[in-house]
């Protein structure tokens, strides 16, 4: 599971994302070499909708349709 806490103009705002199946791509980390960045919340917004768009979570809610 994967959660993210992000202060808005409201208040704070907790977003909650899990993970059935599927791989999240990571954004390019600054080139090789770097093991530590800090991720923007497009990076992590990024990262959520390259899992909810991989080939192999279509295939599986495909074939869960059609039981």
């Amino acid at each position: 599971m994967m959660k993210l806490l992000r202060k808005e103009e409201g208040g704070l705002v907790l977003y909650c994302f899990r993970l059935d199946m599927g791989r999240m791509r990571l954004p390019n980390l600054g080139g090789e070499g770097v093991i530590s960045t800090s991720l923007t919340y497009e990076n992590v917004v990024g990262m959520v909708h390259s899992a909810l768009d991989s080939p192999y979570v279509r295939r599986m809610k495909m074939l869960a349709k059609s039981l």
